[in-house]
């Protein structure tokens, strides 16, 4: 059975992937914001990656907890 303690390095990871996908289409919204006044399709894409960053970060933030209280109670 995995230490919960082996799952920080991959939920750090998660974490770094989340918030780069969420600065990235920050830039992307700012950028194509700026230099097209229209809204194009990248743009509906970057809103799109950015809810998906936003809803991986905060099941990030629940999950750790319940991992370490589902093995804690399975121990």
């Amino acid at each position: 059975m995995e230490k919960t303690g082996d799952l920080a390095p991959t939920l750090f990871l998660f974490l770094l992937i989340d918030v780069a996908v969420f600065l990235v289409c920050i830039g992307a919204i700012v950028w194509w914001q700026r230099r097209f006044h229209p809204t194009p399709p990248i743009v509906y894409a970057a809103w799109a990656g950015l809810l998906w960053s936003y809803v991986n970060f905060v099941g990030l933030a629940i999950v750790p907890e319940n991992l370490i209280l589902t093995t804690i109670a399975t121990a």
